[in-house]
């Protein structure tokens, strides 16, 4: 949670009480803790030092039990023991107690020293300075003491080998000053660096290496040369503690471990800031004599240019047998430990220049044993100078950009593995990485999901390093894949040069380097080629705070690409909306007519791409049969038109295009070329105007044709009479209906295929007779086309504003608005079940197939029955698009209905049918080859799993409908009711490896394995929703602002306008704005009303009036069945273009 702030006691500004936030505690890495056995218990003494040395090679807090550095072999009691620890330092008693003896010997003329004090005066800082290796005759240093004037000998060893020397402070060395860089000259000419010293490079670049008199015999803090008078582990604790205080500090924070001998770990810790490892070799002790096997080689990247720490823990066998506990102290174990300045007494690192690696050759490394020394990986490869260079590369990657669309920026990124197939004529697939598989996108976007999975994983020291990693240390053949595909566009030629200048900086990186260089090289090709997408979108997106619209939007370009399979048109390159990845993304099952019209507001019109939308719209429009819009497209090369949704679907899309682009109704006036002729009697259409008037003269009418190439050829599973479609409008209710029980003409189309469970031919959900969504995208169709009547917009011509006017249907019984009224006077009596049974008389309602009251029908007149009361996802639709046809009770009880039945906790969208129901079946499985005919084949499709793309419906009905005389605090608990419903949806789109949404999923959102990972319309309604959700927050906040201005301070608040069709008048532009055209759409107290913006929302936004005359509004606030009787309030909108 946030942390909170809040006055306490006085009340002043800066009297609070902070309140901390809650979240997950820091990791605590203890050696040994009280109640755990020690080392001699349950291994070997000399186990402690290997342990210590591993904890502080981790990348945590440390916490240690006191007696563990001592070697006290055995667990202290925390309630009986009553001994005492020694103490090897003083304490903060003691200092003070000697701080104020000084004081009073000072203030006395004394000098505070006792007799055996003055007699010794303190030794001056000195160090040693040792040339161990044998060869020159003659050795001297030279250092920075003195300003490299003076060489002072060494001394040789008695025996010959070794040179040393001590260097005091006062005398050689300088007083005031601790640290000194220095060389060794071999005899007389030859300037070298001991590699096995510190180094340090002085201001020219030369390296030197580095006296600090501030350490233990000036050697680096790490290498104190005598064993000292501390018991057990302390010396080597101390400098492993100071190492692991300091190793994060200087930018070690990557960790690595592996185990190249049954004894041996070891760990590497990556400065990536430094560009250097630090190395911990650890020989463990877990019982006595150690591994038989050979001592290991250990090959380490870079130069070694510093050793920390080299020491042994020596216990003998019967240490333990021999303990005795000291009466007044807690003691341990007799020990010793051997600590030596450089490595050579253990491992001898030979460097190979060309390979830039060192080969640790082990030759003296007892268990019980710490080596731990910093390599440098290569001159250069400190991230200073590294990530300029990244980051001066990744500046050049906007230019190369320039001049790539977004259909080329799609390719980029993604391309599934049927699309890269196709796209590369079956040449190129995905990118498998050993350990992990194949990558889910072959552009670059596939990748990125692994990274920042591998980013977060620090594998145990029993595990490889994240298989991303290893391959990308291991080769080049990644960054060369994503980079070698681009040939295949030529728009990213730019992008592809770009790509050669990162693989060649990725290969000539060290080795330990190359993920962190793949990394940010290729994380920031992706966030780079994301902001450049988004920056071609509209200010609500590109502008927007919230990441989850960014993330809608950039994932909406998964579905908009070129398949040479599947154009929008056959021969040629047009690129077209697919259905979902991966099974919807090539040949005839890539362009759905339904999926296409579902998904374009939000693909397409709500990120600006209203060329695409047109082409889009113009392409279905070509094929317009029967007056039916297709299911299945296949480039118009043989269309199938099964589907009763996919025209009403096209009709909003046509209303949302004239709404949001520039364009505007002069659309209505663009040629179509039909492929097929008109039916017979019917003049052919010839613009989009009458395209939409010859589909609603041929539903008036009547369809009925038998599907063409009708059989098995296809469809394999269908029986004869489901070939038969059939669609016609009642004309005393102007209510549509269609189908039969042997096909299922909507989006729930699932046909069972299983001949053992006996469901093969056997229409899941048929869905027959009057279903509620085609007749909420009927009325908004009518009651559009009569508002362009009544109120001509521009680029209309006015010949066919009076063709709206007059053109009748029903054999010339009815008009567009007559038609229209005739809906929205018989639809909630047919669809609605009233919440008490004694309203049933007011409503078309049989009481013995009710299950659920206070609903809205799914299907009204269906073959079977039961069919019709079932509460399924797809009222919303209706309500979303057409609010005018429900009271404000009807849809508030159906919504509260769905609310509680339809969702759960992690639901990324409501179920297909609630729970309760016989034939409710909420896990999908398309594999079941079991005999239960309601589940095997996947025949519960539709009939319990939840679908994800109703969320946007049916969150735009939450935001269409609300209690009369609504306060603010009620409209916060509206929309943030909203919001939580998508929740899951932002955690999914960032951690699912398809960066998008699903299809699918099963019961509470558990991962539906034969649905789609990644579906057009899943991601585009949500993201229609939050562009509507802003214009209506935007309005809130327009009209606070008009009230605020308009009335006094003391004065409650103005309310909403009572017209419809009247915005705030204060600071109101000219042309309506996202916030001010949905401050259009507030009534003053009407039950429902239509949000809306310059984004389609899907008929919610595209809502218009449809009478004259607003409906008469009912008083009260709460839902009781007064609200439900006839004549309830109904919504009254209205819709703003852009024009």
């Amino acid at each position: 949670s946030e942390p909170q702030l809040r006055s306490a006691g006085t009340g002043e500004a800066e009297d609070v009480e902070i309140f901390l936030p809650s979240g997950a505690g820091t990791p605590l890495f203890f050696d040994c803790t009280h109640d755990n056995p020690t080392p001699a218990e349950k291994r070997t003494p000399q186990d402690a030092l290997p342990t210590a040395a591993a904890a502080a090679a981790s990348l945590c807090a440390l916490g240690s039990t006191r007696g563990f550095d001592e070697l006290v072999p055995h667990n202290l009691s925390v309630v009986l023991e009553q001994r005492l620890h020694k103490r090897y330092y003083p304490s903060e008693e003691d200092e003070k107690d000697q701080a104020a003896a000084s004081s009073a010997s000072q203030a006395d003329g004394s000098t505070g020293k006792t007799k055996t004090e003055a007699a010794v005066d303190p030794q001056p800082p000195s160090a040693s300075v040792e040339w161990p290796y044998a060869g020159p005759s003659r050795v001297e240093v030279c250092g920075s003491w003195d300003g490299w004037k003076a060489r002072i000998p060494l001394s040789r060893a008695s025996g010959g080998g070794s040179f040393s020397a001590t260097l005091t402070e006062g005398k050689e060395l300088p007083q005031g000053q601790t640290q000194f860089q220095f060389k060794f000259i071999l005899d007389g000419s030859q300037w070298v660096c001991d590699g096995q010293r510190a180094k340090q490079r002085d201001a020219s670049g030369n390296e030197n290496n580095l006296l600090d008199l501030s350490l233990p015999n000036g050697v680096s803090a790490e290498a104190p040369t005598s064993d000292g008078a501390l018991p057990g582990i302390y010396a080597a604790k101390a400098i492993l503690n100071k190492l692991h205080v300091e190793l994060p500090l200087r930018g070690f924070t990557e960790l690595s471990t592996s185990a190249p001998a049954d004894d041996f770990v070891v760990m590497k810790r990556l400065s990536k800031t430094e560009g250097r490892l630090c190395v911990f070799v650890l020989r463990t002790a877990f019982h006595q004599g150690g591994s038989p096997h050979g001592l290991p080689e250990v090959p380490v990247e870079g130069k070694v240019v510093a050793t920390h720490l080299c020491a042994t823990l020596v216990v003998h066998g019967d240490a333990v047998k021999k303990f005795r506990e000291d009466p007044q102290e807690i003691n341990g174990l007799a020990s010793k430990l051997q600590m030596h300045k450089d490595m050579g007494p253990m491992a001898r690192a030979d460097y190979s220049g060309s390979q830039n690696m060192t080969y640790l050759k082990v030759h003296n490394m007892p268990c019980g044993s710490v080596l731990v020394f910093e390599t440098e990986l290569s001159p250069g490869s400190a991230s200073k100078g590294l990530d300029k260079e990244i980051e001066t590369l990744l500046g050049d990657l906007p230019g190369a950009l320039q001049g790539a669309d977004l259909v080329a920026c799609s390719y980029l990124l993604y391309s599934c593995e049927n699309e890269e197939k196709n796209r590369s004529k079956g040449t190129r697939g995905l990118y498998d990485i050993m350990g992990y598989g194949p990558l889910k996108y072959a552009g670059i976007a596939g990748v990125i999901p692994v990274l920042a999975k591998a980013r977060l994983k620090t594998p145990e020291p029993w595990q490889e390093p994240p298989p991303v990693v290893a391959n990308i240390k291991a080769g080049d053949w990644l960054i060369g894949y994503l980079t070698d595909r681009l040939d295949w566009n030529p728009a990213l030629k730019g992008v592809k040069d770009w790509m050669h200048r990162a693989k060649d900086f990725i290969s000539k990186a060290p080795t330990s380097l190359k993920a962190y260089v793949f990394d940010r090289l290729v994380g920031g090709a992706y966030a780079t080629t994301r902001r450049y997408c988004l920056g071609k979108m509209p200010a609500f997106i590109k502008d927007n705070k919230d990441e989850f619209v960014k993330d809608l939007a950039i994932a909406t370009l998964q579905f908009y690409s070129y398949t040479p399979s599947a154009p929008l048109i056959w021969e040629t390159d047009h690129p077209s909306l697919c259905a979902g990845l991966p099974h919807f993304s090539t040949d005839f099952m890539r362009n759905w007519g339904r999926d296409t019209f579902i998904s374009l507001p939000g693909v397409l019109l709500v990120t600006g791409r209203f060329k695409e939308a047109r082409e889009e719209i113009l392409g279905f429009a070509r094929v317009c049969r029967h007056g039916l819009i297709p299911n299945l497209l296949d480039a118009g090369n043989n269309p199938r038109y099964n589907a009763r949704d996919a025209t009403w679907f096209f009709m909003q899309a046509i209303q949302d295009y004239c709404c949001e682009s520039d364009e505007g109704a002069k659309f209505l006036s663009e040629k179509v070329n039909l492929k097929y002729p008109p039916e017979e009697g019917f003049q052919k259409p010839e613009t989009v105007l009458d395209l939409m008037l010859y589909i609603l003269k041929m539903h008036g009418k009547g369809i009925s044709f038998r599907e063409w190439n009708a059989g098995k050829q296809i469809d394999e599973h269908m029986t004869d009479d489901g070939f038969n479609v059939n669609v016609w409008v009642d004309r005393e209710t102007g209510i549509c209906f269609g189908g039969n029980r042997h096909n299922c003409g909507t989006w729930m189309d699932k046909m069972g295929s299983s001949a053992k469970a006996r469901n093969k031919g056997v229409p899941a959900t048929p869905r027959d007779g009057a279903d509620v969504e085609i007749n909420g995208c009927l009325k908004s169709t009518l009651r559009w086309l009569s508002k362009l009547a009544n109120k001509p917009q521009p680029g209309l011509p006015s010949a066919d504003v009076d063709r709206l006017r007059t053109e009748t249907f029903f054999d010339g019984k009815v008009t567009l608005s007559a038609w229209s009224s005739l809906m929205e006077a018989s639809f909630e009596k047919l669809f609605f079940v009233p919440l008490d049974p004694k309203n049933d008389s007011k409503y078309v309602i049989d009481p013995k197939l009710v299950r659920i009251r206070g609903i809205l029908k799914d299907t009204y007149k269906a073959t079977k029955a039961e069919c019709d009361y079932q509460l399924r996802c797809n009222a919303p639709v209706a309500m979303a698009v057409a609010p005018e046809l429900f009271s404000s009770a009807a849809a508030l009880a159906h919504i509260k209905n769905a609310c509680e039945r339809l969702f759960e906790p992690a639901s990324l969208g409501p179920k297909t049918l609630a729970p309760g129901d016989h034939e409710y079946r909420p896990n999908y499985d398309n594999g079941n080859d079991g005999e239960d005919g309601t589940v095997a084949h996947g025949f519960n499709y539709h009939n319990g799993p939840e679908w994800v793309w109703p969320i946007g419906y049916f969150l735009c009905s939450i935001l269409a409908f609300h209690e009369p005389d609504e306060k603010p605090e009620q409209w916060e608990k509206r929309r943030s009711q909203c919001m939580r419903l998508l929740l899951c949806h932002r955690r999914h789109i960032r951690e699912d490896p398809w960066l998008s949404l699903p299809e699918i999923t099963n019961e509470n959102g558990q991962f539906c394995f034969f649905g789609c990972p990644a579906q057009a319309w899943s991601v585009a309604t949500p993201l229609v929703f939050l562009q509507a959700l802003d214009a209506v927050a935007a309005a809130k906040g327009q009209e606070k602002e008009a009230a605020a201005v308009q009335e006094p301070k003391t004065a409650p608040v103005a309310a909403a306008p009572s017209d419809p069709g009247q915005g705030p008048k204060a600071n109101g532009p000219t042309k309506p704005a996202p916030a001010a055209a949905a401050a259009q759409m507030q009534p003053s107290s009407a039950a429902a009303t239509t949000p809306t913006s310059n984004g389609p929302l899907k008929g919610a936004a595209a809502a218009a009036k449809a009478k004259q005359e607003p409906a008469p509004q009912r008083a009260g606030s709460k839902l009781n069945e007064s609200q439900q009787s006839a004549g309830s309030a109904k919504a009254s909108t209205s819709r703003p273009t852009r024009k």
